[in-house]
């Protein structure tokens, strides 16, 4: 793993200083994605109650000890996760396919924005 590393600081000192900027950019990008599929599962989980059939006690529980999430950051990614559970419902209500995804698409963009509003105050 420090190989690894190692290998990955020496690629990045080749970088001219705009290519590490965009590849910063493609990072957050990248991270943001995976927080809001993230904050999805945490929603899909929240209304199956997974993390109590499991044995934990709460859905917190659940990402502090199984996901190994920080304690600051899981409030947040629950909060959100139960404002996408809102939006959640309308997309299972019978819409056509294709409004369907659309609206999956709209509910993910706002579910980023969301959590990033919530966890940045912007």
């Amino acid at each position: 793993m420090i190989e690894q590393f190692t290998s990955y600081f020496t690629k990045l000192e080749q970088l001219s200083g705009d290519e590490l900027l965009r590849s910063a950019e493609k990072l957050v990008v990248s991270e943001n994605t995976a927080i809001a599929k993230l904050i999805a599962h945490l929603a899909e989980m929240a209304s199956r109650k997974t993390a109590l059939k499991l044995g934990y006690k709460s859905l917190f529980d659940y990402c502090i000890s199984s996901l190994n999430l920080s304690e600051g950051a899981v409030p947040a990614r629950i909060h959100v996760a139960n404002v996408a559970l809102g939006g959640g419902a309308c997309l299972r209500a019978g819409v056509h396919p294709a409004e369907d995804r659309r609206a999956a698409k709209v509910s993910f963009a706002v579910t980023a924005r969301t959590f990033k509003r919530y966890t940045l105050g912007h």
